[in-house]
């Protein structure tokens, strides 16, 4: 308690804060020597709380000697499962912050973190499914700062991850910083955005990711991370404030797990483990699949039933995790085989889990991601890329594997309902901000273009005439308001620069949008006969062209038409009506004018001309 009262100093604005600074890293090499009962749990967990807010003497704190942060650490995992609700709270408060220090991190793994960290959460689901509301009052907290712990905990090995691929990518010769693993990394929203914006954009990045084994997912796979979220998205109420973001939480973790191929298999193969139980809200059993819950999220958002209001931000990271897993990036394209093509597909369904499971050898990273090292600066890079796409010994190639996935994972989308779903989301703008409207539009649109390769859905999508509604939310004005409205729960710590970026995002939605309904039109207004030529391609995107025109400018093309002479020569003209007769079948009138105007010698030196 003496420590506590120490640390409680920061508090208040006074001197004592800076002997609180200087005591608390005593405090930290005290941890070792205290008794840890039931007595102590309160107290100890108040004072590695307050320890994890002061920056500065965290720092302090994880560059001591080696014995004191796994100590630290251990201290942190052995509250998680204290009797004390508020114990409980504080630390897993304490995980959050702690996660985020590479050498705290390391820690944590050593000392299998995990398993203790995703007990809260256990707890919250086998509470829901026993019907046990009144108990959750003081649980649902504890499950609401260990899934915020474990969104940290997830971000901050993939920016480790990131970071080791793109230093085995980099030149040997460009200078590369050292990482310190005393010093916090940056896990905010804005840095996952742009790692995720890297792996869509940079080719070579992207195949490297795919291609070399992530420890962490062996982590998730013997915890059945998959399964357990799957399971808390589904089981959690919408009436509590904590439990949406626990299920926003939730499926944030998702979607960064869900880049790598092995997540996607397990969401596709997955199912609700609370089988003997009825389905909260009414909902139907095609919702205890994976794929399922993930569309029941992003059509409903998690609403609450007293506001009747949905909540942008779960329905958006729902699309999201769904469009992970239904198309690939735009960096992975040319890996992929053509939307109408067949070959290999068999191959690469039987072989699928034989690629992505078990990647090439020269391209597997160390079990962990590590700081590196000397030899490792002044080496060349250990990444021998090559051709990918050829497949060798008779195996598919990585992108007849990846294909394969997607594909699964299409066809278990639209067993679920998904393309009514979509096409739902497509169109309805009410109870949305005009900003996280245009959010959740581009994206349904992104996830029904993966649908769209399919051949199968892609028919299915043009007896629907999704084409002619496309053209009609093309054409749709713009709401002045769209930029910068409304806000995300993301960044709930943003400061001013940030805010200040809000303007641009609904520009950036709707230019995604309009992208993918253009290429999304071409694609459902083509032919059905699976044999689209040229013409059919330019016919399609002729179309797709003119949907995208607005209202002015068509009436302004038709006047640019009518004010334009066409002439014709005298033999072409001749030969159009001859063709318009033989068309019509008037090949009596067409001989005639063929006989009389000579358009047979005419037309043969056209012919040979060509």
């Amino acid at each position: 308690m003496v420590a506590c009262s120490v640390l409680e100093g920061r508090l208040h604005s006074n001197p004592r804060v800076k002997s609180g600074l200087r005591h608390s890293t005593l405090f930290a090499a005290w941890v070792p020597l205290l008794c840890r009962t039931s007595h102590t749990h309160m107290g100890l967990s108040l004072a590695l709380f307050g320890l994890a807010s002061l920056p500065l003497a965290f720092e302090r704190t994880c560059a001591l000697s080696a014995p004191i942060p796994a100590e630290l650490m251990s201290a942190g995992l052995a509250l998680l499962t204290a009797s004390s609700d508020a114990a409980r709270k504080n630390a897993a408060l304490f995980t959050d912050a702690a996660v985020r220090y590479p050498v705290l991190l390391e820690c944590f793994d050593s000392a299998d973190g995990l398993c203790k960290l995703l007990y809260p959460l256990r707890q919250v689901v086998l509470l829901l499914q026993a019907g046990g509301p009144a108990e959750l009052r003081a649980v649902r907290q504890v499950a609401y700062h260990a899934s915020r712990a474990l969104l940290q905990y997830v971000r901050a090995h993939l920016v480790l991850h990131m970071a080791s691929l793109q230093r085995r990518l980099r030149d040997s010769q460009a200078p590369l910083a050292l990482p310190q693993p005393h010093k916090p990394l940056n896990t905010t929203a804005a840095v996952m955005d742009e790692l995720i914006a890297a792996l869509h954009t940079d080719a070579k990045l992207a195949e490297v990711f795919v291609r070399t084994r992530w420890p962490l997912l062996e982590q998730l796979s013997e915890q059945n991370l998959v399964g357990l979220l799957l399971d808390l998205i589904r089981a959690l109420p919408g009436e509590e404030r904590y439990y949406s973001d626990i299920c926003l939480y939730s499926l944030e973790v998702l979607q960064l797990i869900t880049l790598s191929p092995l997540p996607r298999r397990s969401i596709i193969a997955s199912s609700s483990s609370s089988s003997s139980t009825t389905p909260p809200h009414g909902s139907n059993p095609q919702q205890r699949t994976g794929m399922g819950i993930l569309l029941h999220a992003a059509s409903t958002g998690n609403a609450t039933p007293f506001y009747g209001l949905a909540d942008p931000e779960v329905i958006a990271t729902a699309l999201h995790v769904i469009c992970n897993c239904v198309t690939a990036p735009p960096s992975l394209a040319y890996l992929l085989p053509a939307p109408g093509s067949n070959s290999g597909t068999s191959a690469a369904a039987a072989a699928a889990s034989v690629v992505v499971d078990k990647p090439i050898e020269a391209h597997q990273t160390p079990q962990r991601a590590e700081l590196p090292t000397p030899a490792e600066l002044t080496g060349p890079p250990a990444l021998e890329l090559g051709p990918s796409a050829v497949s060798s010994h008779g195996r598919p190639s990585l992108g007849d594997a990846l294909e394969a996935g997607y594909a699964a994972a299409r066809q278990t989308v639209r067993a679920s309902n998904g393309i009514r779903v979509l096409l739902m989301l497509l169109q309805s703008r009410q109870h949305l901000a005009p900003a996280a409207a245009d959010r959740v539009r581009a994206l349904a649109c992104t996830a029904i273009l993966g649908l769209a390769r399919d051949s199968s859905i892609r028919h299915i999508l043009t007896k629907l005439q999704v084409g002619k509604l496309l053209a009609e939310l093309v054409g749709e004005p713009v709401a002045p308001s769209a930029a910068g409205a409304g806000s995300s729960r993301r960044d709930m710590n943003a400061g001013a620069d940030e805010a200040a970026q809000g303007a641009a995002t609904g520009a950036v939605w709707q230019e995604r949008f309009h992208r993918a309904a253009l290429e999304l039109i071409a694609i459902a207004t083509s032919s059905t006969s699976g044999g689209a030529g040229r013409h059919e391609h330019r016919l399609s995107a002729a179309a797709a062209t003119d949907a995208a025109a607005p209202a002015l400018l068509k009436i302004e093309r038709a006047a640019i038409a009518a004010s334009t002479p066409i002439t014709y020569q005298p033999p072409e003209l001749l030969l159009l009506i001859y063709e318009h007769l033989k068309a019509s079948g008037l090949h009596g009138a067409a001989a005639s004018l063929a006989k009389e105007a000579g358009l047979a010698s005419s037309k043969g030196q056209q012919q040979q001309q060509q």
